[in-house]
């Protein structure tokens, strides 16, 4: 067998695996992350991956830190403390809701301002796969870089 046809057999097996499982927000903490990356973080094969952008070292380095789930967010910072999933919740924002990687891109009241500034990025009913697939990947990785930094900050 060709490697190409086995990469191609289990890239696919693999996400359907998690595709068919529940969406992150109703996932137990064991097994979420890889659910966030499969609902949340892939990539279509029309676009053209953000790590061969022309953009800045420090904004490629975050942008990659939060599609792994390697970021601040109490949803990753959280889970090393053993905090059930449910309990991560956001410190920027009184929603009481976790501090998830959704919660940062759409929710929390704390960014609504820089949600603003890059409201060309945002269409009403967007999925999360939407608005990581879409075509100015740029804007896209220059509003989380920020995004995450707004998070991280006091």
């Amino acid at each position: 067998l060709p490697l190409e046809a086995v990469v191609n057999h289990f890239t696919t097996y693999s996400h359907n695996f998690w595709l068919n499982r529940a969406t992150p927000r109703l996932h137990p903490s064991n097994g979420a992350k890889a659910s966030t990356y499969a609902h949340y973080m892939l990539l279509s094969d029309s676009i053209r991956p953000y790590y061969t952008l022309p953009l800045a070292p420090r904004i490629v380095s975050t942008v990659l830190r939060f599609r792994l789930g390697a970021h601040c967010l109490p949803v990753c910072r959280d889970r090393h403390q053993t905090i059930p999933r449910a309990q991560r919740v956001c410190r920027k924002c009184d929603s009481g809701i976790v501090g998830d990687e959704l919660h940062m891109v759409y929710e929390c009241t704390h960014l609504h301002g820089l949600r603003t500034q890059y409201n060309h990025l945002f269409t009403p009913n967007m999925s999360m796969k939407e608005f990581f697939c879409q075509s100015d990947q740029h804007g896209v990785a220059r509003f989380i870089h920020c995004a995450l930094y707004h998070m991280d900050t006091p």
